[in-house]
This record gives C-alpha cells, structure tokens and sequence, in this order.
C-alpha cells in the first residue's frame, strides 16, 4: 500500500510541475524545456540550507523557491524574446547547461553520486513529516496550485499572457510589454517548479542530477501535451 501511496505522492509533485508548465505553454505558448532544471536547483538550495546552514525546511522552502526562479528568469531571460521552436531550443540548452552544473559542481551537488538519506521536514511538534501527512500535504499543495493557475488565468494579467500566445505582435501593438509579461509568467510558473522541487528532496529521499535532466521536462511538457 506504501507503493501506491508513495507513487501518488509523486504524481501530485509532478502535478504541480504541470499545472506551472501549463501556464507558460498553455496560456503563453511558451515550452520551457528547462523546468526539471530549475526544479533541481530550489531542491538542492533547499537541502543545502537545511543541511549545511541547518535551516528549518519551512524556512528554506520559500527562500530556495523564491532563488531558483529568479535564478531561471536570469539564465532564460535571452531565450524570453525569442518564440516558437527557438525558444524551445534555447530552453532546452540552459536545461543541459544547469543539468552539467549539477555534475561538475561536486563540492555543493556530491555530482553524479547524488545526495542521499535527505531528513523529511520536521513539524512545530517536533515530528518529521512522513508516510500518509506528508501526501496529504502534498494534496493540497497541489489543489492549490491548481486554484492559483484558475485565478490568474482569469485576471487581467492571464488575459494578456494568452493575448500574447494567441498574437504577440498584435499584443504589443495593443500597449502589452511582451517580453515583460513573459518575464513575470516564466518567474510565476518557475516558482510552481521551484516548490515542487523543493518538496521532491525530502519526499524521496534522496536527488541526482538525473532527478532533474531533460527527460523530466519533457514528461511534464507530455503531461500538460495530453
């Protein structure tokens, strides 16, 4: 039953994940092939600060979050004007660009050994968050990511990310900063990204640069696709 329990865990990660990615591919029409990459770096920021610095994860969480999608927004900012296949493309090489800094950076990422036996989140009362509380949490995490995406898609700020997918140039003819909107929709969804990432570390226990290569985006590109 802990299996199950355990994959449904990860497929409620992976949702979040997708709920984020659909925001920038389903409303902006954007597909950012380096959202695993951007997950890895809040999950590793996020072990570090609680591991190296002894952070509580309550505290690291957001700070980590909050990091790895300025940190995104940072690396993809060239790739935000540009559309269509080559923004794809230009994704999908700073996802191999952060998936090689996870290998090479040994002293802060232990490389292709990974860093294992990750302590799950302490609770006020003192005791880890495990087994059934933690899917729970991860539930509502989840719902409430979907709830967020339902609202921003319809405030005056979705309607523009999806005025931009549907006529980016009409849109900036119309007044619309295109690359500004994409800029805020790319550190909004990155954030979805950063807080599953950040979620995943203790959940499973253990992360690799190969919890978050190229492969993974494209299964949350594939989940949002179907």
């Amino acid at each position: 039953d802990r299996f199950f329990a355990f994959v449904a865990g990860l497929t409620l990660i992976h949702i979040l994940w997708a709920t984020g990615m659909n925001l920038l591919y389903g409303y902006t029409g954007l597909m950012p092939l380096m959202f695993a990459g951007i997950a890895g770096i809040s999950a590793y920021i996020v072990v570090g600060l609680t591991g190296s610095w002894g952070w509580s994860f309550w505290a690291a969480l957001p700070a980590g979050a909050v990091a790895a999608s300025a940190i995104g927004v940072v690396l993809g900012l060239p790739s935000l004007r540009l559309k269509g296949f080559y923004f794809t493309l230009c994704s999908l090489v700073i996802q191999t660009v952060i998936t090689l800094g996870f290998v090479f950076f040994v002293n802060l990422t232990n490389g292709d050994t990974g860093i294992s036996q990750i302590p799950p989140p302490i609770l006020p009362g003192g005791a880890p968050l495990t087994g059934t509380a933690y899917d729970l949490v991860l539930s509502a995490v989840a719902v409430a990511g979907v709830v967020v995406l339902i609202a921003i898609v319809n405030s005056d700020f979705g309607r523009r990310l999806i005025a931009i997918r549907e006529d980016d140039v009409l849109a900036e003819t119309l007044g619309i900063d295109v690359t500004r909107q994409k800029m805020l929709a790319f550190f909004v969804g990155s954030l979805f990204a950063a807080v599953g990432g950040a979620l995943y570390a203790p959940y499973v226990g253990f992360i690799s640069p190969r919890s978050f290569d190229v492969l993974i985006s494209l299964n949350i590109w594939l989940m949002v696709a179907f």
